[in-house]
């Protein structure tokens, strides 16, 4: 028990003082609905897909809201550089880039393109493989 608790003799006189329920310690403790559930699993990295043609990609190329600096819906809100922000992201294989880059998404306007060889973390994502 911590110096909070009070010694309750029944589980009612606990209820009383909302300390007691919060204290593991406490014999009245009421744990949640799976408080102290311990999940294992494996996870694969890989790498995205073309957009277009499902290749692997090369480049992803980052879409920002139209007059994104203006529009508070926009990650670039009231920003000064924001050539790292986006609101929508596509990735293009070699052919494809341009072409992708030509046709944003309906609202948004291109912002920025990464190689993927230079920042490989963009390109990669976690897929859960089973459960242990």
């Amino acid at each position: 028990m911590t110096e909070n608790c009070v010694e309750c003799e029944t589980a009612e006189e606990a209820k009383k003082q909302e300390y007691c329920r919060m204290d593991p310690d406490c014999g009245f403790y009421e744990p949640l609905k799976g408080e102290g559930k311990v999940e294992t699993y494996t996870r694969i990295r890989k790498r995205h897909l073309c957009n277009s043609c499902n290749s692997p990609a090369t480049r992803r190329l980052t879409f920002l809201l139209l007059n994104s600096r203006r529009n508070p819906a926009s990650a670039g809100y009231g920003g000064d550089d924001i050539s790292r922000c986006s609101d929508y992201e596509i990735f293009a294989c070699e052919d494809c880039k341009g072409k992708v880059r030509r046709s944003p998404p309906h609202g948004h306007d291109w912002c920025s393109t990464y190689p993927l060889d230079r920042f490989p973390h963009m390109g990669l994502y976690w897929e859960k493989v089973k459960d242990d």
